[in-house]
């Protein structure tokens, strides 16, 4: 069973997905965890990316294949449209899901780092940023 994680956003803010649509879209993929959180960009791990745009969503596989996460990030409502979330429902999160299928499939083996994808709206678009970190 997947394990979502939640938290609270002021008015001026939204996520680009619901718990729902990430149950619906992931809830069969048993190794993934979601938690709908604030940044992780701050943290030593991720202090030298940079994104031109704004980091939605945060996925990743680790490289033993025993753990798969999707982190889902606040953006101010007035830079995120209605439509930028439709289309991340709609298209990102279908996009994630063929992602972890296949990072999860792979052999043990042939994984050499820990896989990530960021989300980055940046221009009216989502962006997917892959990166792959050694352990």
């Amino acid at each position: 069973m997947m394990n979502i994680k939640t938290i609270k956003l002021p008015q001026s803010e939204r996520f680009p997905c619901t718990k729902r649509s990430v149950k619906e879209s992931l809830a069969d993929l048993d190794l993934i965890s979601a938690e709908f959180r604030h940044s992780l960009l701050r943290t030593p791990r991720y202090a030298k990316l940079s994104f031109d745009g704004h980091v939605v969503a945060n996925a990743g596989v680790a490289r033993q294949r025993d753990l798969a996460w999707l982190y889902i990030f606040p953006v101010r409502q007035d830079q995120y449209p209605g439509s930028a979330a439709q289309e991340f429902q709609d298209r990102i999160l279908p996009q994630l899901r063929a992602w972890f299928e296949t990072e999860i499939r792979k052999q043990e083996t042939a994984c050499l780092a820990t896989e990530e994808i960021f989300v980055v709206w940046t221009d009216g678009a989502h962006m997917l940023e892959r990166v792959k970190f050694n352990d």
